[in-house]
């Protein structure tokens, strides 16, 4: 079993027992609070040489004051994290596996095929939470079985360019995430189990380049992600209750620092398409000739 594989299993197994065992909601809300700005401020840290990189070269900066702009927009106009982040769970769970390709291979029909299923396997768990109930359940359950079809078209297509550890990889979750419809039936499914699943396996998943490094490193990224999770958690509801914050900031402060990651990722991630990650990528031009 492929090592990326079985992150990601993990965390999905882990993500189920969390939400059988944790029922009450500051519990949950507090948990998933402590991981979601231990994730994204240590995102932000790693991602430093990024930042910088993006925001001195014009043919990058300007793009992404476009898309700070719009993000910024969204969230005054108290657009649905739900659909937001929606959209930042499939780019991500689809493109971080071009990451464990070693062949070089087309997967234009399989990427944009897995997005749309990703998408609508996720609007099928949550199908009950209030920014998707306007839509039909039927029109999400055949978006879904349309969606896994035309994926499972393009993998079997693809399935002697492939290596085996290479159709693992890019079929494991897309299999479990059937096993999950019914299992939401009997939980209260909810956008923090998702994030909940979201911030463990990218809390494991960096391991696998750092560990690169050395060691060092490694201890290095596990003590920052400790110390600043662990930090954090004493400051929900369900922390210190002499330096706790109240539900509602810690809420709100969940959704903007939600807002604010999902938008920079844009163009700091290598997870989304081709289409994205050119604009925020410096194009080098060729050299004059006398």
């Amino acid at each position: 079993m492929p090592l990326h594989s079985m992150i990601r299993i993990f965390s999905l197994l882990f993500t189920v027992w969390f939400a059988w065992q944790v029922p009450d909601q500051i519990t949950l809300w507090s948990i998933v609070w402590c991981l979601g700005f231990g994730h994204y401020f240590i995102g932000l840290w790693y991602s430093r040489r990024l930042v910088r990189q993006v925001s001195q070269d014009s043919q990058t900066l300007y793009p992404f004051i476009v898309v700070l702009t719009m993000g910024t927009i969204l969230f005054l106009n108290r657009f649905s994290l739900t659909i937001y982040f929606a959209i930042h769970h499939a780019f991500n769970e689809v493109y971080m596996l071009n990451r464990t390709m070693k062949n070089k291979v087309d997967l234009t029909g399989l990427r944009t095929s897995g997005v749309f299923l990703h998408l609508f396997l996720y609007a099928v768990l949550l199908r009950y939470t209030p920014s998707l109930m306007l839509i039909d359940p039927n029109v999400l359950f055949v978006g879904l079985a349309i969606s896994y079809v035309t994926f499972f078209f393009f993998l079997f297509r693809l399935r002697n360019q492939l290596s085996r550890e290479e159709l693992i990889n890019n079929s494991c979750m897309e299999i479990l995430g059937l096993a999950l419809i019914p299992f939401a039936d009997y939980t209260s499914l909810s956008i923090f189990h998702i994030a909940f699943y979201h911030f463990v396996s990218w809390c494991l998943i960096p391991l696998q380049m750092i560990a690169r490094q050395g060691k060092k490193s490694v201890f290095n990224y596990l003590g920052v992600t400790l110390l600043v999770t662990g930090g954090i958690f004493l400051l929900t509801p369900i922390g210190l209750g002499s330096v706790a914050f109240s539900k509602e900031f810690m809420g709100f402060q969940f959704v903007l620092w939600s807002f604010i990651h999902i938008t920079i990722s844009f163009g700091l991630s290598k997870a989304h398409p081709e289409w994205i990650t050119k604009w925020f990528t410096p194009q080098v031009l060729p050299a004059k000739t006398s």
